[in-house]
């Protein structure tokens, strides 16, 4: 069991008077119709109305919350158990619940038949709520519980076999306490068992213990017959222990039935751990499909429409201040979907130049062996740029840093070759370039690293691309009033991952770089991450960064480290700054090739109803490879669908998850030869479970199937990366829930 947390329950406590009232009126609009959360918003409208006194509807609420039981996660479930149980409105619909559960015999209704089906499922058995549950039960289950002075042999042979670790202390106790106190009880432990265990061997008899040694291997008693030893525990009952242990778990699964999960909840549930929660500052949260800004408290901080802003775009300019003189060429384009400026001249940074290009932040270069850093702090927003941080947030899309740790050069040496402690590594932290070494956080500096935003503690890759100055931002969107900081350039711009430069050398390549962070210069500027700058001289054959000469080595590594004084001059560069997906953005550039989509005769394509519309490019680029990898024939029988903001309509002409929109998701049938494997077919799991492999090598980020899920086909999808789901799960099951993936999917 999987022991996780959440406050969804608790944020729409209040609020959810009616769907239409969470859709219209609040931020949480964005998951009303999302298939993963319909149980959620069913609940909270429920009981937000059972409490002014419906009784029929407090009746329906508590029902649904015990019939799903088996589905909703500990901390839900102990919410509305709780409020329940101390409301009195609820009593008789409890009393009636428990009922239910002792004398089903005496009901003969429809909940009641649903109920006794749903408690035939051993996986998602529903549990009556309102029992008690104590997590002491099977107490004599806990091995290490059971471990004792009186019971364990820790001498001689025996020492690592019998470690008594936490002294007969409630294994439920143990797993309440803070992580400092834990280890603190651990240690004491250990040290009062191994005096104890010299005592025991000198009163055992040293000459006995090779004997002694032997049977407690054999799990018998030292307690023998033919001949009796002094001061010896007794090991017996510790191996009765270990063996009934198993068998005691199981008589106690098997009385609470769906009540178990509750039990396991209450037993190895640790307030202490991974209590984690938003900052007191700003974050984003999704809005009828949009990423805006909230405050901690999630009051939502409300911007113009994006789109909108969109048609003032590439303009004239003619309303920008005067200091601007940016040379400007060529025609700007936008057709609601995509932006795309004029084309911006810009040359390297130096006095006198207004429109210029720069470098900043640092890169851990693993093929060179070199770390590059600076230490450019004048300003507050410098010096989180050096801790990796940009204007997207403290911790999630991170920059290469370049501030060492307080152990300087030493200990960056020992992050190189991989010599620091669990422990060394969480008094580091992260905000240095030896914390993110340490930890095994690597640039990709391919064209695909720096077009896509990486959350960086969940894939382990730092962010490459642009700062871009307010001037040229200014220049983009035709509008001096707006500034870096303001919604309309973080969110949804940035945080969707469509917010680009494209740059290249005079009639060369477009080359294109995400947009991961702002500067305040009056002049026209793009400031391009050491790795971007790197990549864009690979690029377009200009060598490689300079000044490795004034490199600084790294003891006994073979690294060097150097500070970024300066930038490579490369001449005239050219910029269009573009707004939009970075497919969208490359066809209409003419960037895309003629042919988009691998040509594959074991894919095909049949789908109709709402979701009708082509699949994006990359995706069925990745189902084509699959099929090929697999030898499997695959049919998209669902594909892409109109989006909310493009006039999609639920019902109409879009369904569901936001994941269709625009063609980032597809529900596929997986054919085997003319055998279709299921997921609700157990013995064609092994095969799905190989496939699902294949799916995610090939660049899959979510797949969702299971049992009383699309008739057991596949969904599929890469819509996180690109922005079209509010929701982040990767793996799930039937209802869409995540709680619900089938074992074989949950290890893929």
């Amino acid at each position: 069991m999987v022991i996780y947390s959440n406050n969804l329950h608790e944020k729409l406590q209040g609020i959810a008077i009616s769907r239409d009232y969470l859709k219209y009126n609040t931020p949480f609009c964005d998951i009303v119709d999302d298939p993963e959360f319909q149980l959620d918003i069913d609940l909270a409208v429920g009981y937000n109305n059972a409490i002014n006194g419906n009784l029929a509807v407090a009746e329906n609420f508590v029902q649904n919350l015990v019939l799903n039981s088996g589905q909703l996660d500990w901390s839900t479930l102990d919410y509305y158990t709780s409020k329940i149980v101390n409301n009195p409105i609820f009593d008789s619909i409890v009393r009636d619940i428990k009922s239910r559960f002792d004398t089903p015999e005496l009901y003969s209704d429809g909940y009641q038949e649903s109920l006794n089906d749903q408690l035939k499922d051993c996986l998602n058995s529903p549990c009556n709520l309102f029992l008690d549950t104590s997590d002491s039960i099977g107490r004599m289950a806990q091995a290490a519980s059971t471990k004792s002075a009186a019971n364990t042999f820790g001498v001689g042979d025996l020492k690592d076999t019998f470690t008594n670790m936490i002294g007969e202390l409630d294994q439920a106790v143990f797993n309440k306490i803070p992580a400092l106190f834990q280890d603190g009880f651990v240690e004491v432990t250990q040290l009062a068992n191994k005096a104890w265990t010299n005592t025991q061997a000198v009163l055992a008899g040293k000459k006995n213990l090779s004997e002694l040694s032997k049977l407690a291997q054999g799990g018998q008693s030292l307690r023998n017959t033919d001949k009796v030893y002094r001061y010896t525990p007794d090991i017996k009952s510790y191996f009765d222990f270990n063996t009934t242990g198993s068998a005691i778990l199981s008589k106690v699964k098997e009385n609470l039935g769906g009540c178990f999960d509750k039990y396991q909840n209450k037993y190895r549930y640790n307030p202490y751990i991974d209590n984690t929660s938003f900052p007191s500052g700003t974050h984003p949260v999704y809005v009828n499909g949009e990423a805006i800004e909230a405050d901690g408290a999630n009051k939502v901080q409300r911007v113009t429409d994006n789109n909108k802003n969109m048609k003032r775009q590439t303009g004239n300019f003619s309303n920008l201040p005067p200091y601007d003189n940016t040379p400007v060429s060529g025609k700007g384009y936008s057709d609601g979907k995509v932006a795309i400026s004029q084309t911006f001249t810009l040359q390297s940074k130096k006095r006198g130049v207004t429109s210029h290009y720069s470098v900043f932040a640092g890169l851990v270069d693993y093929g060179e062996k070199r770390v590059w850093y600076e230490d450019y702090s004048a300003l507050a927003g410098d010096k989180m740029t050096l801790k990796g941080i940009s204007n997207l947030g403290e911790n999630t899309y991170r920059l290469g840093a370049s501030y060492m740790s307080s152990g300087g050069l030493t200990e960056l040496g020992k992050a190189i070759k991989g010599q620091l402690s669990d422990t060394d590594k969480r008094s580091i932290g992260l905000n240095n370039v030896t914390g993110a070494i340490a930890v095994g956080w690597k640039h990709d500096l391919t064209d695909a690293g720096m077009e896509n935003l990486y959350n960086t503690p969940k894939s382990g890759i730092i962010n490459d691309g642009v700062a871009v100055s307010q001037t040229l931002f200014r220049r983009f969107t035709n509008d001096p009033s707006v500034t870096p900081l303001s919604k309309n350039y973080k969110t949804p711009l940035q945080l969707s991952n469509e917010f680009f430069a494209a740059m290249r050398v005079p009639n060369g390549k477009w080359y294109y770089y995400k947009v991961i962070d702002w500067n305040g210069q009056k002049e026209s500027n793009v400031d391009m991450t050491v790795g971007a700058y790197q990549h864009f001289m690979r690029a377009n054959d200009l060598g490689e960064l300079g000044g490795a000469s004034k490199g600084v080595p790294i003891s006994d590594t073979g690294w060097t480290r150097i500070k970024k004084i300066a930038h490579d001059n490369l001449g005239t560069i050219e910029v269009k700054l573009c707004q939009g997906s970075i497919d969208n953005i490359k066809a209409q550039m003419g960037d895309m090739p003629e042919e988009l989509v691998e040509t594959n005769p074991n894919v095909s394509y049949a789908m109709h109803g709402t979701r009708n519309k082509p699949i994006q490019p990359k995706l069925a680029n990745m189902i084509s490879a699959a099929s090929s990898k697999s030898g499997y024939r695959i049919v998209v029988y669902s594909g892409g669908q109109v989006a909310a903001r493009d006039g999609g309509r639920n019902g109409v002409n879009r369904t569901g998850s936001k994941r269709h929109d625009d063609g980032w998701a597809a529900d596929i049938r997986v054919y085997d030869g003319s055998t279709r494997l299921s997921a609700e077919n157990s013995s064609h799991f092994d095969k799905l479970y190989q496939f699902s492999k294949i799916l995610k090598s090939v660049g899959i980020e979510s797949i969702g199937a299971g049992p009383g899920y699309m008739a057991g086909n596949l969904h599929i999808d890469i819509a996180i990366s690109n922005g079209r789901s509010g929701a982040q799960a990767t793996k799930w099951g039937v209802n869409g829930r995540s709680a619900n993936t089938p074992r074989w999917l949950r290890s893929v």
